[in-house]
């Protein structure tokens, strides 16, 4: 004969509210050459992303005393969850249209870390939207993320495999 007990109370975990990120959609990038990208308002700019997988902030202000959440994605956004697809390589970058006091507030908090200070930046504002990040193409291009894939004959100290080992 099987007794059932019930667990105590604490065995139960209370749910953590979710905040879903802010609606960035993506609005052009260095795939969609020569379109025309304009902001709903003065409110708005552009932030262009060159990361491969994207980056998320959780603690911009929300005006209320508490926070929100802002996703950029990069520039491989569109294969997650896919078993298939061809990755963009670096150098590339995409465009989200965000508020500018939520963007002043990411920069105030994060704006000493890497993908701000990288020359080129991996994550920038361009104010023009498409017909900048346009104008600023050689710049893009030269965008290293750290993800691109390695040659082992040009790293220093490193040799190719031979075969058989």
């Amino acid at each position: 004969v099987f007794e059932l007990h019930q667990p105590p109370k604490e065995f139960f975990m209370t749910a953590k509210k979710v905040t879903k990120p802010a609606s960035t959609d993506i609005v052009g990038g260095t795939l969609h050459r020569g379109e025309k990208t304009e902001p709903v308002s003065s409110d708005y700019t552009f932030i262009a992303c060159g990361l491969m997988n994207g980056i998320k902030f959780d603690d911009v202000d929300n005006g209320n005393g508490g926070t929100k959440v802002i996703e950029f994605d990069g520039i491989n956004h569109d294969l997650r969850g896919k078993a298939e697809g061809i990755l963009l390589p670096t150098g590339n970058a995409v465009i989200k249209r965000v508020l500018k006091k939520d963007w002043e507030d990411i920069k105030r908090k994060h704006g000493r870390e890497r993908i701000f200070t990288s020359v080129p930046a991996l994550l920038f504002e361009v104010a023009g939207g498409q017909a900048e990040l346009d104008a600023r193409e050689d710049e893009v291009s030269e965008i290293q993320n750290g993800l691109s894939p390695v040659e082992p004959g040009k790293v220093a100290g490193v040799e190719k495999a031979k075969a058989g080992e």
